[in-house]
Formats: structure tokens, sequence, C-alpha cells
């Protein structure tokens, strides 16, 4: 038989998701790491964006006819964003995983039993903070970007075919970058293990699958996260929704349904714990990361990173 709903004391009311969205909202603006992980995506867009259109403007009049003809200055001066994309992941690990490092994550579940509706406030919150964030960024990257390639390099206006599209597409992406991450977080419950795989997830699988037989390596990347950045971002391979559909139906919303079941389980004695795990503790995924950076490339016949 399916018991009852424990009742809180009288008078009291769960809060609603009106509230729940607020109190999210009022929690992630008055934390400083939020301010600082924004400010540091904001540099890493924008100032690698610059630097690296700044290079390319110079180079281009040494460039042979080829690499001219593949010259696109939008995904030039939106270059940082690559980067940019791991401090969102960050601000999504951080939005729960702190709850849960201070403890906080009780009284938050007290004001909101409903577990499903505490995590969807999050990720609501989460979406819509990175959007806009990553939105200013990649706009504000272009136009710096566009303003230093001037006078030396063929440039881009938002009239333009694709252009616009990029632009919008880089902020739907880093909103699913940081609900990749909220997802990460909630499953992990640790920073460190979170953003270990998130690194893994990203940057370093990506990697290892561009040196696959080719035939395989299709197959890997078509079902990636990282793809949607590049078929998002106006890129002439692949178009917005595709690349879009391909990370919103394989990796966050998925997480997120796991994250949120576990968050839901009433009683845990039943279910081993993620951060028990082998594969879920910090200290391993962290290794596991060290190794592909810094063991592997050693072996002879191991590819050499690209960065």
């Amino acid at each position: 038989m399916k018991s009852a709903r424990p009742e809180g004391p009288p008078g009291y009311r769960a809060a609603s998701f009106a509230q729940a969205l607020r109190s999210e909202w009022t929690k992630a603006r008055t934390v400083p790491s939020t301010r600082w992980t924004l400010i540091t995506a904001a540099v890493l867009g924008i100032g690698v964006g610059a630097l690296v259109s700044a290079l390319s403007a110079h180079q281009y009049a040494k460039d042979t006819p080829s690499a001219r003809a593949l010259w696109y200055p939008t995904s030039i001066s939106g270059a940082g964003l690559a980067i940019a994309q791991l401090a969102i992941g960050v601000l999504g690990i951080m939005i729960i995983t702190s709850e849960y490092s201070t403890g906080a994550i009780r009284t938050s579940l007290a004001v909101v039993p409903r577990r499903g509706r505490f995590l969807a406030a999050k990720a609501v919150m989460i979406v819509g903070v990175t959007f806009i964030a990553v939105e200013i960024i990649a706009f504000a990257a272009f136009f710096a970007g566009q303003a230093l390639i001037s006078g030396h390099a063929p440039t881009a206006s938002l009239g333009q075919p694709d252009v616009l599209r990029a632009l919008v597409g880089g902020g739907l992406y880093g909103a699913l970058i940081g609900l990749l991450g909220l997802a990460l977080g909630t499953l992990l419950r640790h920073a460190a293990g979170a953003l270990a795989v998130l690194v893994a997830l990203i940057f370093v699988l990506p990697a290892i699958a561009a040196a696959l037989p080719s035939s395989i390596e299709h197959t890997v990347e078509e079902f990636w996260p990282t793809q949607a950045g590049q078929g998002g971002g106006g890129s002439q391979r692949c178009p917005l929704a595709i690349g879009l559909g391909r990370v919103r139906r394989h990796v966050p919303l998925h997480s997120d349904h796991l994250g949120g079941c576990l968050l839901r389980a009433k009683s845990p004695r039943h279910l081993k714990p993620v951060t028990k795990c082998w594969w879920g503790s910090p200290g391993v995924s962290s290794s596991v990361v060290i190794i592909i950076f810094v063991i592997m490339p050693g072996v002879r016949g191991w590819p050499t990173l690209p960065w």
C-alpha cells in the first residue's frame, strides 16, 4: 500500500514552482561564485576570440587560395566560446553541488519537498542565465572580432546568411552545456568529480574520437554533445535544428531525468549512491583525465591532442 506523504507543521505549505524558481534565482545571484564564473566566461569568450581574430586577420594575406576559400569570420571571432563553455558548465555544476557541500540541500528540499519541482526550477534558472550570458558574450565577441579583422580580411555582418543563426545558436548551445553541468552535478554530487567528467565529455573524448577510423569517428561524433556546438554555431555541415536536437535528446535531459530519479528516492538505503560507485568518485574521475592528458601521450602511437 502506498504510504502517505508526511505532513508538515500546521499551516505549512510547500513552495510552488514560481516560488521555487524565485528562490533559485535569489540563491544564484547572491552567491559570488556565480558572478565570478560568468566574468571568467566573458573574459575567455571575448578575449580569446579577439586574440584569434587579430592573429588570423594578419595571417590572411599569407594564406593560400585554398585556405582563403575556407575563411569564415563568424567562426573565427567566436573561437573563444569553445573555451568559455567550460566555465558555463562549471556554473551548472556549482549551482547544485554547492548545496550538497554546505548542507543547504536539506533546507531546500524541506521548502520544496517535491524533488522534480526543485530540480525543474534549477534547470529553468540555469538555462535562462546561461542563455542570456552566452548571447551577450557571443555578440560582444562577434563585434570585437569583426572590428579587428576589418581592413585585413573579409568580415561578416548580421545581415549575411547564417551569421545571426550562428550567434543565436551559440546561446542555445551554452544553455545546454549549463544544463549538462547541472545534470552531472546532480548525479555525482561532488564538484571535482562532475568537473572531471565535464572536461572529458567536451574536450578529451572528442579528441580521442578523432583518432578512430573514419567510419567509427563519424558514428560517435554524430551523437556527441559537442557536435551541437558545430551545428548550432552556424557550421556548413549541420543545420541548427539538427545540431541542437542531437545534444537535446542524448545527454542533458536524460541525465537530468536520472538525477531527478535519484533525488526523488525516499529511502536511499536500497540504492547505491552515485558518489559511492567506483566510476563516480572524484579521485577516480580526475585520475582518468590525468591519465589521458599526461600518461597516454607518452605512449608510442598515441595521437597528439590538438591543444
